[in-house]
């Protein structure tokens, strides 16, 4: 039995999405999910406790990136909840900072005394903060 001409015949081409309809159900998923996870802050309403010591330390500092990246790291760490965390390029790529702009003024934060740093060969360098002031 034939029946093209009746439409009886189940097509499976008829089902598939267009390219349109697509776009518009990975639209609504994105927004499903940022609903779902909404940020309490943003970033530009961010703020950061520094601990005095390190402002001691940081004011008479004439690297300017060093003291930008201090409260980043504070923030940083903060926000992940750890003292030691990994410091990639990306994390810091979003406000115009270099790589080698990042290792310096990592070298200057360490010879402060405010953090440590391990590095390692190709990899992003672990970064421990001293949040103990030191002893008099």
């Amino acid at each position: 039995m034939n029946s093209k001409s009746n439409g009886d015949e189940f097509d499976p081409t008829n089902l598939q999405l267009s390219s349109e309809q697509v776009a518009q159900l990975e639209a609504v998923k994105r927004k499903r999910r940022m609903d779902r996870y909404p940020r309490t802050r943003k970033r530009g309403e961010a703020f950061v406790k520094v601990p005095w010591w390190w402002w001691d330390k940081l004011r008479n500092e004439r690297s300017g990136h060093a003291v930008w990246l201090a409260p980043f790291l504070l923030y940083e760490s903060f926000h992940q909840r750890k003292r030691t965390f990994k410091l990639s390029n990306g994390l810091l790529c979003f406000d115009g900072v270099s790589r080698s702009v990042k290792y310096r003024a990592l070298e200057k934060l360490e010879a402060l005394g405010l953090i440590s740093v391990d590095r390692q060969s190709k990899k992003s360098p672990l970064v421990t903060l001293n949040l103990d002031p030191p002893s008099a």
